[in-house]
């Protein structure tokens, strides 16, 4: 190859890396002001909202042809909401809390495959790369979600509802990815009952972010909090 054709080769992946660089700054910008104006407990109030809404959905009588695929979207929209619930709320703490995005990157320098062009760094900036991360995180997989909860407050995510909202993010791949079917091949069943207890569970799981963040932001507030968690609605 030519060193014409090398030259032009690195002028078009540099070209191709701004232009993602810009894309990546709108979003950035857009994201922070979103957050900026939909702030943590307002995030966390509409997701309680909406899946009281889906109970409420799947309550309701329905053709009994088109029940069972109406119940699988509810379910598959649960955990959903659950993800984008998650991933909102943490970015919505680190931008509000300068001090969480510095635990964040102290966890995040440890781990070597964590490396950045210096253009992006420059480009970005810090909020913008750490935005970057967690955009980029599964929120399904509770062991993700107790990982970046962990390392942003520098609390511990207690693991009561883990081992069932795994299973809940199991039979949501099965939903999504084999029309209800398990790996081997087992059909699942799915009705009004199931739909209820799963939901029921991400709100425990859910409770559970919530609790250990907002008791992680009052402490930074300097407020003093009880010892005694507060009970659940549900």
């Amino acid at each position: 190859m030519s060193r014409s054709n090398e030259w032009a080769i690195e002028v078009q992946e540099e070209e191709d890396r701004n232009r993602e660089l810009d894309y990546q700054y709108e979003q950035y910008e857009a994201e922070m002001k979103w957050f900026e104006e939909h702030p943590f407990l307002e995030t966390y109030s509409i997701f309680k909202e909406m899946l009281l809404q889906l109970k409420l959905m799947v309550s309701q009588r329905s053709n009994i042809f088109d029940s069972e695929m109406i119940y699988k979207m509810a379910y598959v929209h649960a955990v959903t909401l659950f993800e984008a619930m998650v991933g909102d709320i943490l970015k919505a703490t680190i931008l509000a809390y300068p001090a969480f995005m510095q635990k964040m990157v102290s966890k995040l320098g440890e781990e070597k495959n964590n490396k950045f062009h210096i253009t992006e760094i420059a480009d970005l900036g810090l909020s913008g790369i750490v935005l970057g991360i967690l955009n980029q995180q599964i929120y399904h997989n509770p062991v993700t979600v107790k990982k970046f909860v962990n390392m942003i407050t520098g609390k511990v995510l207690p693991g009561t509802h883990m081992p069932a909202m795994h299973e809940v993010a199991e039979r949501r791949h099965d939903f999504v990815h084999r029309n209800g079917k398990t790996i081997n091949g087992e059909s699942l069943a799915i009705d009004h009952d199931l739909i209820v207890s799963s939901i029921n569970v991400i709100q425990c799981f859910a409770h559970d972010i919530f609790e250990t963040i907002d008791t992680a932001m009052k402490e930074a507030r300097g407020l003093h909090v009880p010892c005694q968690a507060n009970s659940l609605k549900l």
